[in-house]
């Protein structure tokens, strides 16, 4: 069986048998470090400055043989209420092995992979691959039965216990002990899990009768949160309703002001479905910036530009984004300039914000994905690259 591993700035596509397998990306907003979780448990860092890729690896010595998830068929994996904490479970004799895996902004950014023994009986777990943070040393005993990479760890795991490893995000201090770290006194998935709800609830609450569904949202926000918005010369308008999500989440507006026009020029002329979101989507933006012009109903209303005849001249003075950067010498119409229509249009739909809005990320977001992964084969947990500007 062959395991091919590829990751680079978040774009990871791990295939088993020659099949594809969807990525979690966990890491801590505010922090560059991000790193991949593969549906059976590895945690892949992104790529190094250097080009270095590395993973980590985990197998199970339990009482009948050795386990490795990689190549289980009896493997789970969920994520925490939709958040970026990964729970991946491997069947074993009479139970199960627990692998969760988070991220903490504690002592400088830790990624905590924490194993429960979920069975009667006792197993040993071996680490393989980048080194890690432990609390208590690993066992002396020599590998039997299984041949992994030198410098792997064995640790052992009473029933119902659990243990916990951690990756540094950054340098560890050489008068740290490697094998000594305080692990416990970190936040538990569950707290970190709920704290991830919370962020992505920013932008609304949905309450579903399928809790499935409310999750996938939570998921798409954080997924957001943590590898940004899609490429605006991919997809502009992608690029627009991510960025407002993300805004709607709780990030600064005023940033993106210029990072939003030339999309909008792009779509000026676009028959794209999604373009009146975008448009309403670049409107709450400037709202949320604080741009007077986006809050001013006057000459922008569509009631008041029903009501004119004849061409609409272009205004001297044009401090909203969506007015700014998208008035330009492309006219839809007549001598209308792009920036009032798409003014215009945007305070016509800004009303229904919170749920179109979510709803076209949402949808734009599946419909980018499908088509991607479509074309490459891969599936990608998320569709962009974080622009350089941002610290995260």
């Amino acid at each position: 069986m062959s395991l091919e591993t590829s990751a680079s700035n978040g774009n990871t596509t791990e295939s088993v048998s020659g099949g594809t397998e969807e990525s979690t990306v966990v890491g801590v907003t505010g922090q560059r470090w991000r790193a991949n979780v593969s549906p059976w448990g590895s945690v892949t860092p992104w790529a190094q400055p250097d080009g270095a890729v590395e993973r980590i690896d985990w197998h199970i010595a339990a009482d009948d043989r050795w386990h490795t998830p990689a190549t289980e068929a009896a493997v789970r994996q969920v994520r925490l209420a939709g958040a970026p904490v990964t729970e991946t479970r491997v069947r074993i004799p009479d139970g199960d092995a627990v692998q969760r895996v988070w991220s903490v902004a504690d002592r400088g950014g830790l990624t905590i992979i924490e194993i429960e023994n979920d069975s009667p009986l006792p197993f040993a777990v071996a680490l393989s691959g980048l080194p890690v943070l432990t609390e208590r040393p690993p066992a002396d005993m020599p590998l039997q039965g299984i041949e992994l990479p030198a410098g792997a760890i064995t640790l052992p795991i009473a029933h119902r216990t659990s243990i916990r490893v951690a990756i540094a995000h950054g340098p560890i201090p050489d008068a740290v002990d490697r094998h000594a770290a305080n692990l416990r006194a970190l936040p538990g998935a569950d707290v970190v899990s709920r704290g991830w709800v919370t962020l992505a609830e920013r932008a609304s609450r949905l309450d579903l009768p399928d809790d499935g569904l409310a999750d996938a949202v939570v998921a798409a926000r954080c997924d957001l949160m943590l590898t940004g918005p899609i490429n605006a010369t991919q997809d502009p308008i992608g690029f627009i309703l991510d960025v407002n999500e993300l805004v709607r989440c709780g990030e600064e507006a005023e940033p993106w002001m210029y990072e939003i026009g030339e999309p909008l020029e792009v779509i000026a002329r676009s028959g794209d479905a999604f373009v009146p979101a975008a448009i309403a989507a670049a409107h709450h933006i400037a709202v949320v910036a604080g741009d007077r012009r986006a809050t001013k109903p006057s000459l922008d209303s569509p009631s008041a530009s029903s009501r004119r005849l004849g061409p609409r001249p272009a205004r001297s003075q044009k401090s909203s984004a969506v007015h700014l950067w998208a008035a330009s010498s492309t006219k839809l119409s007549g001598d209308w300039p792009t920036g009032a229509i798409c003014f215009r249009l945007g305070s016509q739909l800004a009303g229904s914000e919170p749920t179109s809005n979510s709803t076209a990320f949402l949808h734009r977001r599946r419909q980018r994905c499908h088509s991607l992964c479509a074309g490459t084969g891969s599936g990608l947990p998320s569709c962009g690259s974080r622009p350089a500007r941002r610290n995260g």
